[in-house]
């Protein structure tokens, strides 16, 4: 095998831009639900979803989490978010204390 191509498959990346944020009393299920049509109905099928704009930042990590994992709903292959400076993984120390990190 030593010489011989190896063909690499890239997948198809879709974007969408999120700009605003959820209205009170709207629910991050109401905008998977919401994002679920729209993406059946442009076909996404087998393909990989991007999701990006100033809306992120309005996002929790649970609400992100909610839209990314109805992605087999909208027939996509995964769905994933940019990382945002804004956003902080919260670990836990050796001694049991929680602690905030930009990494």
């Amino acid at each position: 095998m030593l010489g011989q191509p190896i063909p690499v498959l890239t997948p198809v990346v879709v974007g969408v831009r999120l700009t605003g944020g959820l209205k009170e009393g709207v629910t991050a299920t109401d905008l998977a639900l919401t994002i679920t049509q729209f993406l059946r109905q442009t076909g996404v099928v087998e393909q990989f979803v991007e999701f990006f704009g100033p809306g992120l930042d309005q996002l929790t990590l649970a609400d992100r989490a909610t839209v990314a994992n109805m992605a087999p709903e909208y027939g996509a292959t995964t769905a994933f978010f940019r990382l945002t400076p804004k956003r902080f993984i919260i670990s836990e120390k050796p001694d049991g204390r929680n602690r905030k990190s930009n990494s």
